[in-house]
Protein backbone atom coordinates (compact mmCIF):
# COMPACT_ATOMS: atom_id res chain seq x y z
CA UNK A 1 0.00 0.00 0.00
CA UNK A 2 0.69 3.24 0.28
CA UNK A 3 2.39 5.42 2.86
CA UNK A 4 1.47 8.53 4.02
CA UNK A 5 3.85 10.95 1.67
CA UNK A 6 2.89 9.06 -1.24
CA UNK A 7 -1.15 9.38 -0.88
CA UNK A 8 -0.32 13.29 -0.44
CA UNK A 9 1.71 13.18 -3.30
CA UNK A 10 -1.08 10.83 -5.76
CA UNK A 11 -4.19 13.21 -4.32
CA UNK A 12 -1.40 16.77 -5.35
CA UNK A 13 -0.78 15.25 -8.43
CA UNK A 14 -4.33 14.90 -9.46
CA UNK A 15 -5.54 17.91 -7.45
CA UNK A 16 -7.01 20.35 -10.24
CA UNK A 17 -8.94 17.25 -11.74
CA UNK A 18 -10.41 15.87 -8.52
CA UNK A 19 -11.33 19.52 -7.55
CA UNK A 20 -13.31 19.73 -11.44
CA UNK A 21 -14.70 16.47 -10.98
CA UNK A 22 -15.91 16.80 -7.28
CA UNK A 23 -17.52 20.80 -8.55
CA UNK A 24 -19.47 19.07 -11.69
CA UNK A 25 -20.86 16.08 -10.27
CA UNK A 26 -20.95 16.62 -6.46
CA UNK A 27 -21.76 20.27 -5.78
CA UNK A 28 -18.31 20.49 -3.49
CA UNK A 29 -14.79 21.60 -3.37
CA UNK A 30 -12.90 18.29 -2.73
CA UNK A 31 -13.66 14.77 -4.21
CA UNK A 32 -12.10 13.43 -1.28
CA UNK A 33 -11.02 13.91 2.42
CA UNK A 34 -7.41 14.49 3.53
CA UNK A 35 -6.03 11.25 4.16
CA UNK A 36 -6.70 10.35 7.75
CA UNK A 37 -3.70 8.21 8.61
CA UNK A 38 -0.89 10.63 10.69
CA UNK A 39 2.75 9.97 9.72
CA UNK A 40 3.66 8.60 12.96
CA UNK A 41 0.62 6.37 13.04
CA UNK A 42 1.34 4.92 9.47
CA UNK A 43 2.52 1.43 9.94
CA UNK A 44 3.28 -0.43 6.10
CA UNK A 45 1.45 -3.60 5.72
CA UNK A 46 3.31 -6.56 5.73
CA UNK A 47 1.34 -8.88 3.74
CA UNK A 48 -0.03 -12.63 4.74
CA UNK A 49 2.98 -14.66 5.14
CA UNK A 50 2.66 -18.47 5.13
CA UNK A 51 3.00 -19.29 8.66
CA UNK A 52 -0.29 -17.18 9.69
CA UNK A 53 -2.27 -18.91 6.73
CA UNK A 54 -1.35 -22.58 7.92
CA UNK A 55 -2.35 -21.82 11.29
CA UNK A 56 -5.75 -20.04 10.52
CA UNK A 57 -6.37 -22.96 7.94
CA UNK A 58 -5.55 -25.89 10.65
CA UNK A 59 -7.48 -24.11 13.32
CA UNK A 60 -10.59 -23.72 10.43
CA UNK A 61 -10.18 -27.67 9.92
CA UNK A 62 -9.89 -28.54 13.38
CA UNK A 63 -12.96 -26.04 13.79
CA UNK A 64 -15.08 -27.66 11.29
CA UNK A 65 -16.21 -31.00 12.71
CA UNK A 66 -16.89 -30.16 16.30
CA UNK A 67 -19.95 -30.94 18.18
CA UNK A 68 -20.09 -27.74 20.63
CA UNK A 69 -22.43 -25.25 19.89
CA UNK A 70 -19.79 -22.25 21.36
CA UNK A 71 -17.08 -24.15 19.55
CA UNK A 72 -19.10 -24.33 16.19
CA UNK A 73 -20.42 -20.79 16.95
CA UNK A 74 -16.67 -19.16 17.19
CA UNK A 75 -15.68 -21.85 13.56
CA UNK A 76 -18.64 -19.37 11.75
CA UNK A 77 -17.48 -15.92 13.04
CA UNK A 78 -13.97 -16.75 12.36
CA UNK A 79 -14.90 -18.17 8.88
CA UNK A 80 -16.98 -14.89 8.26
CA UNK A 81 -14.14 -12.26 9.40
CA UNK A 82 -11.85 -14.66 7.04
CA UNK A 83 -14.18 -14.32 4.26
CA UNK A 84 -14.19 -10.66 4.84
CA UNK A 85 -10.56 -10.13 5.18
CA UNK A 86 -9.38 -12.40 2.26
CA UNK A 87 -12.36 -10.36 0.02
CA UNK A 88 -10.32 -6.97 1.41
CA UNK A 89 -7.04 -8.22 -0.11
CA UNK A 90 -8.86 -9.28 -3.60
CA UNK A 91 -10.19 -5.65 -3.69
CA UNK A 92 -7.18 -3.94 -2.88
CA UNK A 93 -4.94 -5.98 -4.75
CA UNK A 94 -6.86 -5.01 -7.36
CA UNK A 95 -7.51 -1.54 -7.42
CA UNK A 96 -3.91 -1.48 -6.91
CA UNK A 97 -3.62 -3.25 -10.47
CA UNK A 98 -5.71 -0.85 -12.02
CA UNK A 99 -3.79 2.09 -10.10
CA UNK A 100 -0.61 0.66 -11.95
CA UNK A 101 -1.93 0.25 -15.13
CA UNK A 102 -3.45 3.69 -15.44
CA UNK A 103 -0.18 5.43 -14.61
CA UNK A 104 1.55 2.93 -16.81
CA UNK A 105 -0.72 4.01 -19.54
CA UNK A 106 -0.22 8.16 -18.68
CA UNK A 107 3.46 7.29 -18.66
CA UNK A 108 4.12 8.66 -15.01
CA UNK A 109 5.82 5.74 -14.13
Amino acid sequence: LFSFDERLKILKNYQKSNESVAQKYFGRENLFSEPKVCKNNYSEYKGLDIEKVCAIFLLLLKMHNVDNQKEQRDYHKLKKKMKRYFLRIAIITILQGIFIIYLLTREIL
